[in-house]
């Protein structure tokens, strides 16, 4: 998402691989949270009397819900974030001035990882839904 121009400024880039991944990545997230949510929404609408079948669906409404509201509050305060970078791209410049050297925090293997994580633990949420739905019919 972000890369050095000739001054050695980091600038964002929109069409960056990064960021088509990443917009993919959320593009799945989404998918997935709405067949859980409409699972879970079936399953609490039903004539089911089990409390914990109940009270588990509820809270995984209650995270999507929260996920939800989170989203639209970052993007309320997105002004500030984009002060942020901006202080972010200034300390950047400095310390390459400074050190010669560029700033590197070497946590791209930390976040892929847990991107995986997430994709995976979604992944096999699904596979339990379906599972159990067919278990429930029989």
């Amino acid at each position: 998402m972000f890369s050095y121009c000739t001054a050695g400024i980091p600038t964002f880039r929109v069409l960056s691989p990064l960021m088509f991944y990443s917009v993919l990545l959320y593009i799945w997230l989404l998918l997935v949270a709405y067949f859980n949510t409409r699972d879970n929404l079936i399953i609490l609408l039903g004539e089911n009397d089990d409390f914990l079948t109940y009270m588990f669906n509820a809270l995984m409404l209650h995270a999507v819900v929260v996920s939800c509201c989170i989203t639209v509050l970052l993007w309320l305060d997105c002004p500030k974030y984009v002060q942020y970078l901006n202080s972010w791209a200034e300390f950047q410049v400095t310390y390459i001035e400074t050190l010669n050297t560029k700033l590197s925090p070497n946590c791209h293997l930390l976040a892929l990882l847990g991107a995986q994580y997430i994709l995976h633990i979604s992944m096999i949420r699904v596979k339990l839904n379906v599972y159990y739905s067919e278990v429930s019919e029989l």
